[in-house]
């Protein structure tokens, strides 16, 4: 009976819809305070104060459908990811924002501070460096 299981979840986890794959992303702040960036609510990164750092964060990226055209393309697999940053001084929260993320792209995040205060993040996907 065990044995019967074990089949089952390997037979299971190879008809996934999704499959993980590792993105790159480059964070930089540009406060004077230290930060976390937080991708898809999950992985946290810290960043220090007005620094850059390049890190990376596994994504799931879905399986291309079978006879139909939606889906990722299948050169890049890149899928939309949600990007916050906290600020570990302040405690605050900045509003998520969506960005490209995929295996043959780097996406670039940034933590920004307006002069009356207002924190924000911003990002861009390109390929390569």
């Amino acid at each position: 009976m065990k044995k019967w299981f074990v089949a089952l979840a390997i037979l299971a986890s190879g008809c996934s819809a999704y499959r993980e794959q590792e993105a790159i992303f480059v964070g930089y702040n540009t406060s004077n305070d230290n930060v976390v960036v937080l991708v898809n609510d999950g992985a946290e990164t810290p960043i220090v104060a007005n620094r850059s750092i390049q890190f990376v964060v596994q994504i799931l990226v879905p399986n291309n459908p079978v006879n139909t055209v939606n889906g990722p393309s299948s050169i890049d697999k890149q899928v939309q990811v949600s990007i916050a940053f906290r600020n570990l001084r302040t405690g605050r929260l900045t509003s998520p924002i969506f960005c490209n993320a995929g295996a043959k792209v780097v996406t670039t995040v940034w933590y920004r501070v307006t002069v009356g205060g207002y924190d924000y993040a911003e990002c861009n996907s390109s390929y390569g460096y």
